[in-house]
């Protein structure tokens, strides 16, 4: 079961400011059973295994755009969190007597194992990004995210990754000259 919602607001009273809410939804069952009449050296095994996995997402995205003359910035705040838990359990029958029964009875088994586990894994997020073009051809972009997962060590919850970005449009400038190039950026 997948679901997927989102709202969008622009915000009165300053243009080019928008909030939008992102939700995901992610459930999985997953079943699955049989036998094999030859299996564990001809006398027959059985299983049965059920998991479910269920996923959730939730996005908060301020997003500011302006234009003046020859300048354009985009500024971008997102704060979310994603949740996943597991559960699985299976069992399996070996030897059997009379394989009749099949996966229904894995009691009949001769030889019965029975495994079962679990998980579960929280994200917290944000992310700044702001980016800068003059002109269509100088681009500046810089990126801060944050992000806490429980599956970092005890003392390091929280991480920073920082990143920057820069580009020119290099067919822009009006020295370029290059008819079979449409567009060329580094």
């Amino acid at each position: 079961l997948v679901g997927n919602f989102y709202a969008l607001f622009d915000i009165p009273g300053i243009d080019g400011l928008t909030y939008r809410i992102n939700y995901g939804n992610n459930t999985v069952f997953a079943r699955e059973y049989g036998s094999r009449v030859y299996g564990a050296g001809e006398t027959g095994e059985a299983f049965k295994n059920n998991s479910l996995q269920i996923e959730h997402t939730l996005d908060n995205i301020v997003n500011y755009t302006k234009q003046f003359q020859k300048h354009s910035i985009n500024a971008t705040f997102v704060y979310g969190f994603n949740t996943v838990e597991f559960e699985r359990t299976a069992a399996l029958g070996q030897g059997y007597d009379d394989l009749t029964l099949s996966y229904n009875n894995l009691a009949l088994a001769e030889i019965q194992r029975i495994e079962s586990g679990g998980w579960d894994e929280a994200l917290l997020y944000q992310m700044a990004r702001i980016g800068y073009n003059y002109d269509e051809r100088y681009l500046l972009t810089a990126t801060l995210r944050r992000d806490g997962f429980s599956g970092f060590s005890r003392d390091n919850k929280f991480a920073i990754f920082p990143s920057i970005g820069l580009g020119w449009a290099l067919s822009e400038e009006s020295f370029f000259n290059a008819s079979f190039v449409d567009y060329l950026k580094i």
